[in-house]
């Protein structure tokens, strides 16, 4: 749970073992189930129908459809689905439609 000073708070997706961090001013959570980005006062700026993102870089965040999370160790790893790409307005940029991360390249 990510929460501010005022008292408003927001279950977060988890990362190193705390709430997710903001990156390009967006933290991941959810919302229905599916992949939605906060901003900074945890208000959902991006709902999505993705069951996985990335978080945002460079103004592009990696989505996917049918993927799961697998542990791998300590850590817990995104496998299968379809990849795609979207902008920081929610914007498909690349259509879900890649068997691997946009981001894991050719």
């Amino acid at each position: 749970m990510g929460g501010r000073r005022d008292g408003r708070a927001a279950v977060m997706e988890m990362f190193d073992n705390g709430p997710d961090y903001f990156e390009e001013g967006l933290a991941r959570s959810r919302v229905g189930g599916k992949i939605a980005y906060l901003d900074r006062t945890l208000r959902p700026r991006i709902v999505t129908g993705y069951d996985w993102g990335s978080p945002f870089e460079h103004g592009r965040a990696d989505v996917c459809v049918g993927c799961r999370m697998e542990r791998e160790g300590e850590h817990s790893v995104v496998v299968g689905g379809k990849w795609g790409v979207v902008d920081h307005m929610g914007r498909v940029v690349v259509p879900v439609t890649l068997d691997r991360r946009a981001a894991d390249g050719p």
